[in-house]
């Protein structure tokens, strides 16, 4: 899981990407971590498929 905030932050620890109608939100991605499948129930919104893979991509070259 990555954890995401409202702020407007930027960099190459951050991927902002639009989260709701007229709404931005940040992934932190240098604070990934696993979660509970628990968890996983509940999901309160999702992500674009172009932008999850840019996300992707971004997360690759960060870790690498």
């Amino acid at each position: 899981g990555i954890p995401t905030t409202k702020k407007d932050r930027k960099g190459k620890y951050y991927f902002n990407f639009p989260y709701k109608e007229g709404e931005y939100t940040t992934a932190i991605l240098s604070q990934l971590r696993l979660i509970d499948s628990k968890r996983l129930s509940y999901k309160i919104g999702s992500m674009g498929e172009e932008d999850s893979s840019e996300m992707k991509k971004r997360l690759t070259s960060f870790l690498k």
